[in-house]
């Protein structure tokens, strides 16, 4: 596996520095020079041996340490000093091979010298080839540079070989001229470039390689094995190898020092960053491949486990938890992708539950960061609260679609009539907002004494079908609180309706709950619509004002849809009324026409003196009087109307004995009866009823009566007026057995200038006003006129119903009464 690279802090070494490593090294070459020729060292081979182990132990050790040095701290630079030593450590170990193993002397010096020949060179070549020299060179130019030293020393060599032969030069070996010329390059090579900076390390191995070259100096001015030269060499040698772990030794040291500080800085560090991200509002952590957390600071910590203590991660992968279902499988699967590379950054809007239940929405992100000390890749996720915001847009867009529910549903209104239409439109526009299933509307009744459904739109409408009649009445039905405080009302079905009807709507259309919305038109309650749900409606205060406003927006339209139907009626009447006017100007013109023209003729043929006798004078006399008092009750009953419509007739009450006003009907109309062949009946059960009303009045109804009777009863017929006592009230019944009339008309016939068919009219005659002013005189004593049949064909029964004379009326004091 290749070794970590740790980033280590050294101090560089400038001219100076690189001079004095020079000076050290030819001090140090000086004095040992001064101690050899001062101390004459004659040694033997036990000496030589003891060096030479001396010297595998350290060119080993070298090796050894700038080895574990480069595996440990991946700088290629002891990997160089390690391929330099190994070398000469091969060299120095074959030798004491060589000695322990090989009787012969002079063979074991010749494989010795052989092997210190090759290992010194590849030693200088693998330091030149490898260690730059002023400026960095590519591999082609160490290569040349390499090969040149080689062939430097290769020459050296050479001349000192030719002038020892010729004995121009004594008391120096070529061979290790050469090597002394190879080294002496190698050391000074590395140190030129200027004023560039130099590691010490280099400048500890500058001075190793330095001595090394006096070392080679000295062998070489050796004159035989074991003198003194040639033993301080080996000394010499041996400060050469220990020089560069002597210097690594230090240097490890200061690295130590270093290390040691950049820890407690970097704990400091650490200690300020932690208290940075535990003051931040942000969520921060560290998540490994296996989704564990290893750091987490207090924010973090307090939402994913509720723990105010910074930088626990106790909760290993269980903080997944805390993530809403809906964005869990996303979160999952994102932390593999990242550390993959799939996705540099993942950003993603997240939902997070805390431990007490509360939904936070977070703005996440998740990057990839590797941790340099362990060579780690970690997840790092940050995290912002913005669940304030999310929800402020979140209103805002509620609020913006609750603005555009009610102007599409303004719009949608806008001249709508049709009350139908009006609940789809709503809630097709509705069921975006709210859970509406359907709608019903429901109006109150003319009294007030209750409120009535009037339509409805949607499933499951049927069953709320017994209040279109069986109205709902005051009381404590939430429809009723609904229409009567101005307040919504939500309740479940269960609670508003029987429990089989309930049952039928939860499993059939999934209705469980029913909302009363009242609405509000001109400032007052104009119906209330109930809106049916399948979950309940937990009103916000939100909601509640969109309701409102609908309740205004529908209020209006209902009001005036109402306001429409009600103006269709009433323009429906009119026409009617417009017509029966003209229909009734036509029969009142012949009404007016025919006893005129009977009176004129009449008087007419007597002013003429064509009749002569008397009695036919008088005959004729007596038919243009009973025209003209048929002329004046046509007369008289168009100012009654015209009284009564203008609220100025006048009611005189008084105690009236029956007995006398059944004695004045039975005289006008008994000659009448007979002539047209009809049988008439008086019935009265006591003769000493007294009613308490206008005599004139009740007399005109009870004529106006009779008078129908008789014109819509043919001859064979019968006519019974009778009158009895009924709970301190007294009841007239005039029935006849004549055309009568179907259920539709009997209402109608009440209405002014109404006759049930104009060619019956024409042949029968009338003017369509008695019963309208009869019923009227009625309700202005305090009494009713109602009329009833079996049918067409099946006679007519006319019942009137007036007040009985109390003892608190004396009489004396008559009450008079106009209509207001």
């Amino acid at each position: 596996m290749k070794p970590s690279r740790v980033f280590v802090a050294t101090e560089s070494a400038g001219p100076r520095a690189r001079l004095v490593a020079v000076l050290v090294a030819v001090v140090a070459g000086l004095a040992v020079a001064v101690i050899q020729n001062v101390v004459e060292w004659q040694g033997d081979r036990p000496d030589y041996l003891l060096l030479a182990g001396f010297n595998a132990f350290l060119a080993s050790l070298a090796t050894w340490f700038f080895h574990i040095r480069w595996r440990l701290l991946g700088d290629s630079f002891d990997r160089h000093v390690r391929n330099v030593f190994l070398p000469i450590a091969c060299h120095f170990l074959f030798l004491l091979a060589l000695e322990a193993l090989l009787e012969s002397k002079d063979l074991a010096n010749a494989f010795v010298g052989f092997s210190w020949v090759v290992s010194q060179t590849l030693a200088a070549a693998v330091l030149l080839f490898t260690f730059r020299g002023g400026r960095e060179h590519g591999s082609g130019r160490r290569a040349l540079r390499t090969s040149a030293a080689l062939l430097f020393a290769v020459t050296v060599w050479t001349v000192f070989a030719f002038l020892s032969n010729h004995n121009l030069v004594t008391g120096i070996g070529p061979l290790e001229a050469g090597l002394a010329s190879v080294f002496l390059l190698a050391g000074v090579i590395p140190m030129l470039g200027g004023r560039e900076q130099r590691q010490p390390r280099e400048v500890w191995l500058t001075v190793a390689f330095l001595l090394s070259a006096i070392a080679h100096m000295n062998l070489a001015w050796s004159r035989q094995l074991y003198d003194s030269p040639f033993m301080w060499g080996y000394v010499l040698l041996g400060f050469s190898l220990a020089t560069p772990t002597v210097g690594a030794v230090f240097e490890n040291v200061t690295l130590l020092e270093s290390q040691t500080a950049l820890s407690d800085h970097a704990k400091r560090l650490r200690h300020r960053m932690e208290i940075l991200l535990n003051t931040l509002p942000v969520l921060v952590m560290s998540v490994d491949r296996n989704r564990q957390v290893r750091y987490a600071n207090r924010a973090a910590s307090n939402l994913f486990s509720g723990s105010q203590s910074p930088g626990e991660t106790d909760y290993g992968s269980t903080w997944l938890d805390r993530i809403h279902p809906a964005n869990r499988p996303q979160v999952y699967s994102a932390i593999p992708t990242v550390l993959e590379g799939g996705r540099g950054i993942w950003e993603e809007l997240i939902r997070v539950e805390d431990a007490d239940g509360n939904v936070h929405w977070l703005n996440t992100q998740m990057q990839p960061v590797v941790d340099p000390v362990v060579n780690e890749t970690l997840i790092q996720v940050v995290a912002i609260d913005v669940t304030d915001l999310h929800l402020a847009r979140q209103a805002a867009e509620a609020r913006q679609a609750r603005l555009a529910f009610l102007s599409n549903l303004a719009q949608s209104m806008a001249g709508e009539v049709e009350e139908q239409k009006i609940l789809d439109h709503f809630l097709e526009m509705g069921r975006g907002l709210l859970p509406l299933r359907s709608l019903l509307l429901y109006r109150p009744l003319l009294d007030g004494s209750g409120i009535r459904l009037e339509t409805g739109s949607g499933p499951g409408i049927e069953a709320f079908e017994k209040d279109r009649f069986s109205p709902i009445l005051a009381g404590d039905h939430p429809c009723w609180i609904a229409f009567t405080k101005g307040t919504p009302q939500t309740v479940s079905a269960s609670a508003a309706l029987p429990q089989e009807l309930a049952n039928w709507l939860s499993s059939e259309h999934q209705i469980r709950h029913l909302n009363y919305l009242p609405l509000t038109a001109a400032g007052r309650s104009a119906g209330v619509l109930l809106t049916t749900s399948n979950t309940a409606l937990d009103l916000t205060i939100d909601d509640v004002d969109l309701l409102t406003q609908a309740g205004f927006l529908l209020g209006g339209a209902a009001s005036l849809s109402l306001l429409v139907r009600e103006l269709d009626e009433q323009r429906a009447v009119a026409f009617e009324a417009s017509r029966l006017k003209s229909e009734f100007l036509a029969n009142t013109s012949h009404e007016l026409r025919t006893p005129l023209t009977a009176i004129l003729g009449f008087l007419r043929l007597i002013m003429d003196g064509a009749v002569k006798d008397p009695e036919k004078q008088r005959e004729f006399l007596t038919i243009a009087h009973e025209s003209a008092e048929s002329l004046l009750n046509i007369i008289n009953d168009v100012l009654d109307l015209a009284k009564i419509e203008a609220g100025r007739l006048e009611i005189h009450f008084a105690p009236v004995p029956v007995r006398t006003i059944l004695d004045d009907v039975q005289t006008l109309f008994k000659h009448q009866m007979k002539s047209k062949g009809l049988k008439f009946n008086i019935e009265i059960a006591d003769r000493k009823l007294v009613i308490w009303a206008d005599p004139d009045r009740t007399s005109q109804i009870l004529t106006n009566l009779l008078s129908n009777a008789m014109k819509f009863t043919d001859r064979g017929g019968s006519i019974t007026i009778a009158c009895r006592e009924e709970n301190r009230l007294v009841v007239f019944t005039v029935k006849d057995t004549g055309l009568g009339m179907v259920q539709e008309e009997l209402e109608k016939v009440f209405s002014s200038f109404y006759q049930i068919d104009g060619s019956t009219t024409r042949q029968r005659g009338g003017t369509g006003l008695g019963l309208a002013i009869s019923r009227r005189l009625a309700d202005l004593m305090d009494g009713t006129l109602d009329l009833d049949s079996a049918g067409a064909g099946e006679g007519t029964s006319a019942r009137l119903t007036l007040r009985e004379f109390a003892s608190e009326h004396d009489g004396t004091n008559p009450e008079i009464r106009v209509p207001m």
